[in-house]
């Protein structure tokens, strides 16, 4: 089953849809940054975890990994 981790300019009651789905889900606002944490390190976390970033923020594609 896949896992997600969930960008900032998403609410985090989809973290909870998803979670009632089955899915392992991290949402920015779990973080100890919150939704300040950078895209780096949500993208790092997601290589690191396997894990899917789930977000309306066109920065990541710039990011090159």
């Amino acid at each position: 089953m896949n896992s997600f981790v969930i960008d900032a300019q998403l609410p985090y009651r989809l973290k909870k849809w998803l979670t009632d789905k089955g899915y392992d889900v991290i949402h920015t606002l779990d973080l100890p940054l919150k939704n300040l944490t950078p895209d780096i390190f949500i993208a790092d976390l997601a290589i690191q975890q396997n894990r899917i970033v789930i977000t309306k923020d066109d920065d990541f594609l710039k990011l090159n990994m």
